[in-house]
């Protein structure tokens, strides 16, 4: 395929995401709901205010929030955030071409198109779209941070460590589930490069990626310091989620804990956050058999439960108006282990997307599993069965080249062509 034809194709592809987001969007009524629904009214206060709404302390990673609240004297808040909706849609592109290029570099040119392929027309990926979570803006973003990463580590220099930390920051703001990636690139860093190029790389680069990471969060860790007395880079929930998980009510799922407790009604604190890390280990210490039990009700739903987060409608109106399958998780899983067999060889190069996979399903193992969680790495899944399936076709082509030679041969009696 020739690079223009290749540029035509993936082109097409695109249009046909953003296409399918935005009409999907104009089709489905999704109203806010759960978490959504705070996350709105917070923004609608940003909106009015200019300000983060502390009512209910540092509750929302700020990210999501203000991002809409700048939106909305923008585009409304009527319809259902419609606009908002339809904005997401557009910006999915920008997410599908960061997902392109990062499977096109780490796997190859075939890779690249069928992972592309997969992941615009992945079912959740469109749900997600007509959603106000955080989500959709961490989908935009972590493509091109593992992208700058690979520069980073390619090229040197102090570019793409700044870029890195922005991108680091930013992430950290919509979501702080990123906080073993940086010990895992440096790893890679490690078993990859040479060792003349330690020094350079811990005494320049990553203290430059460091303070453009923490030029990012300076201000909000300035208004909670104000607020508290206390460094809160993103959000104080950790430990109301770490209760959530480990309580008298936990199942391995997210589960409604007593609106009565205290790690409930000081949920978003920094005190609410020291209780409920201490309410949870107390619980632990108290039941081991039980978390044994639940790390592995964890580990199966995390690699076989097909995400149902979005309701009946959205399914119902997907089947109805495309009549594309949805993926099961169960399939994903497999292919992810059939990668892991015949990329076995070139393990160094696909170490930290691997590794970032692993990493925080270890995370989900700590916590509690839900499908909204596990949907951000569901996209390196669909690039690991891309990757499967590109070699399986380069597999069978070959295949069949010889089968057509040795035709040939049989048929020239023995000679030769």
């Amino acid at each position: 395929m020739s690079r223009k034809l290749e540029m035509f194709v993936i082109l097409a592809i695109l249009t046909a995401a953003a296409a399918i987001r935005v009409h999907f969007n104009l089709r489905y009524s999704a109203e806010p709901f759960g978490d959504s629904i705070h996350i709105a009214r917070f923004a609608e206060s940003v909106a009015r205010t200019g300000a983060y709404p502390t009512d209910h302390g540092i509750y929302w990673s700020p990210g999501v929030v203000y991002f809409l609240g700048w939106l909305i004297p923008v585009i409304g808040n009527e319809q259902h955030y419609l606009s908002y909706r339809l904005l997401q849609s557009v910006l999915a592109v920008v997410s599908l071409f960061g997902f392109y290029l990062l499977a096109r570099q780490w796997f190859g040119r075939v890779s690249g198109m069928l992972a592309l392929l997969l992941l615009a027309f992945y079912p959740p990926l469109v749900f997600y779209s007509s959603m106000i979570f955080a989500e959709n803006l961490f989908f935009l973003l972590i493509p091109w941070l593992f992208l700058t990463l690979s520069k980073w580590r390619e090229l040197g220099g102090l570019f793409y460590p700044a870029v890195s930390g922005v991108l680091f920051g930013l992430i950290h703001l919509i979501r702080p589930i990123l906080i073993p990636l940086p010990v895992i690139f440096v790893i890679w860093f490690l078993i990859t490069k040479p060792r003349e190029l330690y020094k350079p790389f811990f005494m320049k680069q990553i203290p430059v990626c460091v303070v453009a990471g923490l030029l990012i969060l300076a201000p909000w860790i300035a208004h909670n310091y104000a607020l508290y007395g206390k460094i809160i880079t993103s959000s104080a929930v950790g430990g109301l989620n770490f209760y959530i998980a480990h309580n008298e009510h936990a199942n391995g799922k997210w589960v409604q804990i007593d609106v009565n407790s205290e790690v409930f009604k000081l949920a978003g604190t920094p005190e609410g956050d020291k209780r409920g890390y201490e309410e949870g280990l107390k619980y632990i210490r108290s039941h081991l058999g039980y978390e044994v039990d639940m790390l592995r009700t964890k580990f199966v739903l995390f690699w076989t439960k097909t995400g149902k987060f979005w309701g009946d409608k959205a399914e119902q109106l997907w089947k109805e108006k495309y009549k594309l399958p949805l993926i099961k998780m169960k399939y994903l899983s497999c292919l992810f282990i059939f990668f892991l067999l015949l990329e076995m060889k070139r393990w160094k190069k696909w170490f930290p997307l691997v590794g970032y996979v692993l990493a925080y399903q270890s995370m989900i193992l700590v916590l509690y599993y839900a499908d909204r969680y596990r949907s951000i790495v569901e996209p390196f899944l669909l690039i690991f069965a891309a990757v499967v399936l590109a070699r399986g076709y380069i597999l069978v082509k070959k295949g069949l080249i010889r089968l057509a030679r040795f035709i040939r041969y049989d048929q020239t009696q023995g000679v030769k062509p």
